[in-house]
Order: C-alpha cells, then structure tokens, then sequence
C-alpha cells in the first residue's frame, strides 16, 4: 500500500469517527441526563435545562451536515467559493476552510 493511500485511509477513519460521534453524542448525552433525573429525582423539572438538552437532541443532523461539510475537501472548497461570492464576506480573504486540523494532523489539500 502506498503512503499516499494510506494517508488518505487515516484521513477518511479520522472523518467517519468524527461524523459518526456527533450523533451517538448529541442522542446519549440527553437521554442520560433524562435518565438520571427519573432515577434520582422523579418529581423535578428543570424546564430550563430540559430544554437545552432536547435542543441538542434535535440538533444532530444540523451538526453532522455542518462536519459533513466541512471535513469533506470538495465541500469546503465550494463553501469557500460560495463565502466569497458574498460581498460583505468576499472582502475577508484570510478566511481559510481548506486547512482544518483533525487530532493534531493536517487535513488540507496537501496530499
């Protein structure tokens, strides 16, 4: 297997743990929160916090099309054509998607 391939299989891993965390997150971090307030404390309602969970609950697709989106290379290059297209953002040249850093390693266009 070349270095170039195996590059590219550790890229691709990196990217569908990442894809595949926000959901498992964003589903078992409120119903564990749902969980130990039935076991703990059955009568309590903090309508507050309730909310901020179902809010993460329903939020996963959001957030995975978002990692989608930008861990991908042709996405974020399209988003970056796009970004610029807009006059006010279009002014910001700085603003680089190419280059992201998963786990400390470089995901960019560089191969």
């Amino acid at each position: 297997m070349s270095e170039k391939t195996r590059s590219l299989q550790k890229r691709l891993f990196r990217t569908l743990c990442i894809q595949t965390a926000i959901p498992v997150a964003s589903h078992t971090i409120p119903w564990a929160y749902y969980a130990i307030v039935i076991i703990w404390s059955p009568g309590y309602i903090n309508q507050p916090l309730n909310n901020f969970f179902f809010a993460i609950f329903e939020m996963h697709g959001t957030n995975g099309s978002i990692a989608l989106l930008l861990l991908t290379e042709p996405y974020r290059r399209f988003i970056r054509g796009m970004l610029r297209k807009i006059p006010v953002l279009g002014k910001f040249t700085t603003l680089d998607l190419t280059r992201i850093h998963i786990f400390g390693t470089s995901s960019g266009t560089e191969q």
